[in-house]
């Protein structure tokens, strides 16, 4: 993990800006975006349920930012030799094997930014996607998605 007054959203962006207290801290290695990929918002989840989880809250911080490109961004400062720096360690280095850190979490999300799409969409919609399922027409009535039509919404709407 890098020290904060090394970090940079981008390369075009200033090192360690704002946060002055914590310049010495650690990026967390799960950062979050407005643009964010479910994959990316599937670890930030994870990786602030695990942080909640320690007897030491004082010793890592949640950091927000607006962001000329992608609007705002969140990342997560550890401080050195704490248990948060511990856990985040076990984190970026399971990170660096898969790059999920909980698939049951994971496909939640995925569950329920499909649901949420399935719902939003027109009957239409709901057609075609029931054709490319190869499943009748008239499910497109039901408020339930269908299973056999997630991995079509995941390709084709999801971010």
């Amino acid at each position: 993990m890098l020290q904060y007054k090394n970090w940079a959203p981008t390369g075009f962006d200033l090192k360690g800006l704002n946060c002055k207290e914590q310049q010495d801290w650690l990026v967390a290695p799960c950062g979050n975006n407005r643009d964010a990929d479910l994959l990316t918002q599937a670890n930030w989840e994870s990786q602030l349920e695990s942080l909640l989880e320690l007897e030491d809250p004082e010793t890592w911080q949640v950091c927000r930012f607006s962001h000329w490109g992608s609007g705002w961004f969140e990342i997560i400062l550890v401080q050195p030799g704490s248990k948060a720096e511990e856990l985040c360690s076990k984190l970026e280095a399971k990170l660096a094997d898969y790059p999920v850190l909980d698939e049951d979490h994971f496909s939640k999300v995925q569950w329920e930014d499909a649901v949420a799409i399935w719902e939003q969409a027109l009957p239409k919609q709901k057609k075609e996607l029931l054709k490319e399922a190869n499943l009748p027409a008239s499910k497109a009535r039901n408020k339930t998605m269908p299973r056999e039509v997630l991995q079509i919404i995941l390709d084709r709407y999801s971010h």
